[in-house]
């Protein structure tokens, strides 16, 4: 299952990267849409900030803890693989949210991802392709039961989730701890010392 779940991890990763980079050129050339697009998501964004102005470290990750959850809790349909619908709507907000700050900071994708993404985002990233890929795993392994195809298979659905829970409680949860923690205190340092600030 393990080789299953990373093979698959790394498949929608790559699939994640690609559209997440083209909603972020997309956008980053049509600001005005992309603004209009996200305008419910800001109103949402306003429980994320402190009093200060500065990013809730427990809200964020909260937020993040339960997305991943409820991407994997998708793989228990089977036959619809909804996790597919989790890395679409992920790719699309964070790849326009990334074209419009380019184009309204006025600086390069390659310096807004460099500056503002990359920090925290290489402990994000690989948590959330993990939950892509348990759910994706989850929904395969129920549409195979669902169609009697995995009768060889000696592991119940409990074996499956114990695996998954595993999966998740001991990558997904410190990827996450350690992401919220660099989005919320090292990122704006790196912000401000590019000048981005």
């Amino acid at each position: 299952m393990r080789k299953d779940v990373i093979n698959l991890s790394i498949k929608l990763g790559c699939i994640f990267i690609l559209m997440t980079v083209l909603f972020a050129t997309t956008y980053y050339q049509n600001a005005e849409l992309a603004k209009e697009l996200l305008e419910p998501y800001f109103e949402s964004l306003e429980g994320f900030m402190t009093d200060e102005g500065d990013i809730s470290f427990r809200v964020l990750w909260l937020n993040n803890l339960f997305a991943c959850v409820k991407t994997i809790a998708m793989g228990t349909l089977p036959l619809v693989y909804l996790p597919l619908l989790s890395l679409l709507s992920n790719a699309t907000v964070i790849g326009t949210v990334l074209g419009l700050t380019a184009a309204e900071a006025q600086i390069s994708l390659t310096d807004t991802i460099l500056y503002m993404i990359l920090p925290h985002g290489i402990f994000e990233l690989p948590a959330l392709f993990l939950a892509f890929g348990l759910g994706f795993y989850l929904c395969k392994w129920m549409t195979k039961r669902f169609f009697r195809r995995n009768l060889d298979d000696p592991r119940s659905f409990t074996d499956v989730m114990n695996s998954i829970a595993k999966g998740y409680v001991l990558v997904v949860i410190p990827l996450l701890t350690i992401a919220a923690l660099v989005e919320c205190f090292v990122t704006p340092q790196i912000m401000a010392w590019a000048g981005l600030a």
